[in-house]
This record gives C-alpha cells, sequence and structure tokens, in this order.
C-alpha cells in the first residue's frame, strides 16, 4: 500500500490507497498507522487548544467519520490538542486516494449544515454518562423537533451535529475517550426502534440500569427524524447501539467552562 505523510508542528496531512482500518495487520498499513500517531503526538498544543480533522474519501461509501478519523488511529494520541474541543468533517478526495488531515485550530470551528432536524439541552447532573446507553438515557427526554414526525422518517439524511459540552472543570472532560459513546446515544434521539427482539431487550435495557420507561421511548416516534431502525440488539449478554452514524457528514464538540455539567446539541441535514 503506497501513501505519503507530511508533517509540521500544526498540522499532519496524509494520503493513502486504502482507508487505513481497525487494528491493521497488513505491513504498510501498520507502518502508515505508526507514521500517522508519531506525526499526531508531534502536534504543539500550544499553538492552539482545538482540532480540525478531515477525512476525503475517494467515493461515497458509508463510514462512521470518528472511526476513520480518531478510533482507527487510536483516542490516546489526541487527547493534549482536544482541551477545547474537536471537529471532524468528511469530504471527496480531489483523486483515487484517501486523505487525512489534523491541524491544530484556536476553537473548533462550526460543522455546517441545513435545516434543523433537531435539538438537545439537558442537565447532566454530577458526572458524564459513560455509555451510548447511559448518554440516550440522560439526553433523550429534553430532544425536540421543529415540527411533529409524522410521518416518522423512514431513513436517515445525511446530517451534521453541533455539540456543546460545559463542564464546571473542563479539564477532567477526556474528550477523545468519551466522543463515540457521546454521539452514538445523541443520534439515538432521534430514531426510533423497529421492535425487533423486544423482549430479551427489554430485560437487558432493565438490568443495565436504563429508566423503567425505556422501550416506551425507543418505540416513540414523535422525535424521529433519522428512521426507524434496529436501533439496539442482543450483544453477548448486552446490548449494542446501532444508531445511522455513518450518515453524519461532520461534528463538533466543543468543551466550555460552566457551573455545571450539561449539553446542549443541534442536528442539521447536511448541506453540501
Amino acid at each position: 500500500m503506497d501513501f505519503d505523510l507530511d508533517a509540521s508542528a500544526t498540522a499532519v496531512k496524509a494520503w493513502s490507497q486504502i482507508r487505513l482500518p481497525f487494528k491493521p495487520r497488513d505491513q504498510d498499513q501498520v507502518r502508515y498507522l505508526q507514521k500517522l500517531k508519531e506525526a499526531i503526538a508531534a502536534l504543539d498544543p500550544h499553538t492552539g487548544q482545538a482540532l480540525l480533522a478531515e477525512y476525503l474519501s475517494p467515493d461515497h461509501a458509508f463510514v462512521d467519520v470518528e472511526n476513520v478519523l480518531l478510533y482507527n488511529v487510536g483516542t490516546a494520541v489526541f487527547a493534549p490538542v482536544v482541551a477545547a474541543g474537536i471537529t471532524c468533517r468528511r469530504g471527496r478526495a480531489p483523486d483515487e486516494h484517501h486523505h487525512v488531515s489534523y491541524r491544530v485550530v484556536p476553537s473548533p470551528p462550526e460543522p455546517g449544515g441545513g435545516p434543523l432536524i433537531g435539538q438537545v439541552a439537558a442537565d447532566l447532573e454530577t458526572a458524564l454518562p459513560k455509555t451510548a446507553g447511559q448518554w440516550w438515557a440522560a439526553l433523550r427526554e429534553s430532544a425536540i423537533t421543529p415540527q411533529p414526525c409524522h410521518p416518522p422518517a423512514s431513513s436517515a439524511p445525511a446530517f451534521t451535529v453541533d455539540v456543546t459540552l460545559t463542564s464546571p472543570d473542563p479539564t477532567r472532560v477526556r474528550l477523545p475517550g468519551l466522543l463515540k459513546s457521546l454521539l452514538d446515544g445523541l443520534i439515538s434521539c432521534f430514531h426510533t426502534h423497529d421492535s425487533t427482539n423486544a423482549a430479551v431487550l427489554q430485560q437487558r435495557l432493565a438490568a443495565s440500569g436504563l429508566p423503567a420507561h425505556g422501550w416506551d421511548l425507543l418505540m416513540d416516534d414523535t422525535t424521529n427524524r433519522l428512521g426507524t431502525r434496529p436501533l439496539l440488539r442482543p450483544h453477548g449478554e448486552s446490548i449494542a447501539w446501532n444508531p445511522a452514524d455513518e450518515r453524519c457528514e461532520a461534528f463538533r464538540v466543543a468543551v466550555q467552562a460552566g457551573s455545571s455539567w450539561s449539553l446542549a446539541a443541534q442536528l442539521r441535514e447536511h448541506a453540501p
């Protein structure tokens, strides 16, 4: 696999013939991953407190942009340069290669977007949720849409997500590690479950400490702007959440100081 990488104290740009997978085994992909991690680790956090990460793909394949840019690389390496937040975007490559870039910026830029799909404003009490289910439970009853969803959406449009996370101590926010569960839980607030595996899932929802009326919320279509789907499924002895995050073209999570833990978010249709 051919690849190339150019790096400085403020930016990393790279391309590869093949999109970097999670835990690659191919020798060239492992070498590319190592060079990418070394270059990101060398970014100077004193030049900015946030990160703009972009993935340009040569095709329209559905991928989770946070996986390509963050989790397939390894989240720990990003911690020094995301104190104020992160923006991840997906775009179209000018050639047949897969391009990624990481740039240190003063604050995370807006993710863009068109008409409002939905929004959330929720108090998070004294600590942040840890799992997608806990995020969904903390946010779902605060989720609203611009108008009632009748009929409910049949599938998800491409969309963007803009989140502001407020903390009494922003230094306690470990942003890279919580992004996936936060986004999965938030996006799930605007889906409806398709009723599959009802008996086992109701038991496991209760066992996982989610609200007693959690199943009713999963089946409720009043905020269903992203489509009805098997939103969660049995996974081993637990459950796995399955929102349409592959349709998320860009997201921003900004961190700010405040008197208590809270979250405000908007989902918008993607405007190419």
